[in-house]
């Protein structure tokens, strides 16, 4: 990992959130399900954004009718939700509690969980447990369950299965990593927060406080899969995996190769998914870059539709296919015509783009300047009163 950009720039994207966000996607319309501990409400108002919560839906799915409320010590699925929220602020979540105050839930009433999600439409799944420490090297009851749920009915899920200890571990005896046997197939990878694990407990501990266990990175994971499912409510699992896994930024030095390795960029993924929807996906651009002089009469979200058309292009043909220095070429020559008329909305877009192109090329240094230009750029536009792109 390049820990000097890392240094610098911790953030940056997770920052894409509001790039996200003013191109009118914030996961409005995706129905998400958090199988977790349930939800505290009232602690939700008291450490967030009230506005975002209004569309949670608590459901008690616990086999002693409990109730919905989060009674964990650490408020561990109302932490979920609010993490999830803060990325996709407009999506549904439904809470479904199968954690009780001293129960733990089998496979068998996690599948029934499952099963209620697919009854109820959901688009995506958030599941944090640490059942996998025990799977077998055949798949278990719930990891095919899983699998079967997400081929035949489109769910995606995010799992985050044991803890960020395990999974480092696993990472340096040199095995893959994976937790769960049925992972190393088609269906799923792992997604790892920037810890560096020494003390377990320590880390685990810290995780709690902090809110940056692995609990917590995947639910900053499903909050990015609902705005990919806000654009293509109906994109398939499969798709859907491919649209983040192609634009994952690959790690400087990694020890393993291959899509899905590497930092997850959800600005990227969904400029791709968008290009997906618009058909911007043949050999040229479509919009030339000449046109590119003016601005455009049509918005996406509060940016300029054209530019937004050639980005999409830009991540849907050039960095899909794993192209970074033909996609960096391409954003230079976008910045030039964009020059004259481009509010610090647009600018940052583009510069963001940039950075991820240098990161991915290894070019740390002059990814870092187009990072701090980028976030300066954002941050003036969203201190602008009236969020106008000029």
């Amino acid at each position: 990992m390049d820990f000097d950009l890392d240094a610098a720039h911790p953030a940056r994207h997770e920052y894409c959130k509001h790039f996200i966000w003013q191109l009118g996607v914030m996961g409005q319309g995706c129905k998400v399900a958090v199988i977790d501990s349930g939800v505290d409400l009232d602690w939700l108002h008291a450490n967030g954004d009230s506005a975002r919560f209004a569309r949670v839906v608590p459901v008690d799915l616990t086999p002693g009718k409990e109730g919905a409320l989060d009674e964990s010590a650490e408020h561990h699925g109302s932490r979920v939700i609010r993490d999830i929220l803060q990325s996709a602020p407009r999506a549904e979540v439904y809470s479904l509690r199968v954690y009780g105050k001293e129960h733990e839930p089998s496979r068998e009433e996690l599948c029934a969980a499952l099963e209620w999600c697919v009854a109820s439409d959901m688009q995506v799944v958030n599941l944090s447990a640490s059942f996998y420490d025990e799977c077998s090297e055949e798949a278990c009851v719930l990891c095919r369950s899983i699998n079967s749920f997400a081929l035949a009915d489109d769910i995606f899920v995010a799992i985050a299965g044991g803890d960020s200890y395990t999974l480092n571990e696993r990472i340096v005896k040199g095995r893959a990593p994976v937790l769960c046997p049925a992972c190393h197939g088609v269906l799923g990878w792992a997604v790892e927060g920037p810890e560096v694990v020494a003390n377990r407990a320590e880390v685990l501990r810290s995780s709690l406080v902090s809110g940056g266990g692995l609990s917590f990175t995947t639910a900053k994971f499903t909050g990015g899969v609902a705005l990919i499912r806000s654009v293509l409510p109906r994109l398939g699992m499969f798709l859907t995996r491919d649209v983040i896994r192609r634009t994952c930024i690959p790690l400087s030095n990694q020890t393993y190769a291959g899509l899905g390795f590497g930092r997850h960029c959800f600005l990227l993924a969904l400029l791709y998914a968008a290009g997906i929807r618009s058909g911007a996906v043949g050999k040229e651009p479509p919009v030339k870059l000449e046109d590119l002089k003016v601005r455009s009469a049509r918005k996406e979200g509060a940016a300029d539709a054209n530019l937004c058309a050639v980005l999409q292009w830009v991540c849907a043909t050039q960095i899909r296919f794993q192209k970074w220095e033909e996609a960096y070429k391409t954003i230079e020559a976008i910045a030039g015509p964009i020059r004259t008329w481009a509010g610090p909305l647009e600018l940052a877009l583009v510069e963001h783009l940039a950075g991820a192109s240098l990161e991915a090329l290894g070019e740390s240094k002059l990814a870092a300047d187009c990072y701090e230009k980028s976030n300066g750029m954002m941050e003036s536009y969203l201190a602008l009163p009236d969020k106008q792109s000029r």
